[in-house]
């Protein structure tokens, strides 16, 4: 199963609803993309992802790989919020400590409503 995206424009930010499978590192960056764009297409370097419905299933080393890449892409131009289920949390977080160390503005949250107070404030 692939990754099925909606993204919808809110008031300052971009909101991502995921369902689907991380099934590969490209897949993965696919997504990313897709979200990048439209970002720069609206002008807004906030997104809440809400991944509550993705599975995640890229080993360490891929984690890893896909956070020094958008470390790359977006240090420091962009804040990010990230909402898992518990079952990938510590996936998010090893993610979110890769990405963070290379100057990323991205958190991992159990929830929307956390998430959401974190972006906008």
């Amino acid at each position: 199963m692939s990754i099925t995206t909606t993204i919808k424009h809110e008031s300052g930010y971009l909101h991502v609803a995921t369902t689907g499978e991380d099934e590969s590192l490209e897949a993965v960056i696919a997504y990313g993309e897709e979200i990048y764009q439209e970002a720069m297409r609206v002008g807004t370097t906030k997104v809440l992802a809400n991944e509550q419905k993705l599975v995640y299933k890229l080993g360490t080393f891929n984690t890893y790989e896909l956070a020094a890449y958008w470390s790359h892409k977006i240090r420091g131009s962009a804040k990010i919020a990230i909402v898992a289920n518990p079952d990938n949390m510590q996936d998010l977080q090893f993610f979110e400590d890769v990405a963070v160390n290379r100057g990323v503005r991205v958190r991992a949250f159990r929830s929307e409503e956390e998430a959401k107070a974190w972006l906008l404030d």
